[in-house]
């Protein structure tokens, strides 16, 4: 096995293990009010625009590498929105 193939393997394997880390936190808390929608926001923002920039330069894979970050910040925005109409409920 060469370097660069090496170096590729060890960085998609750290990156896919970040990604299982971040889905599995925010899966299992209860309480996202710490989490600040704007700046999920702007994640999510700029894992679109790399997506669709990795995209036009051919790099398919690393698209959709974004494309996977980008839609655990939309999911976690839609638990944000969620648990506050919630609390707005209970208030009414």
């Amino acid at each position: 096995m060469d370097t660069d193939t090496l170096l590729f393997a060890t960085a998609v394997s750290l990156g896919m293990y970040q990604i299982m880390y971040e889905i599995n936190d925010v899966y299992k808390r209860k309480d996202l009010s710490d989490l600040d929608p704007q700046y999920i926001t702007v994640g999510v923002l700029a894992g679109l625009l790399w997506s669709l920039y990795q995209y036009r330069k051919g790099s398919n894979y690393y698209s959709m590498y974004s494309l996977l970050g980008a839609s655990i910040g939309l999911y976690t925005l839609y638990r944000i929105y969620k648990e506050r109409e919630e609390e707005e409920k209970q208030f009414l």
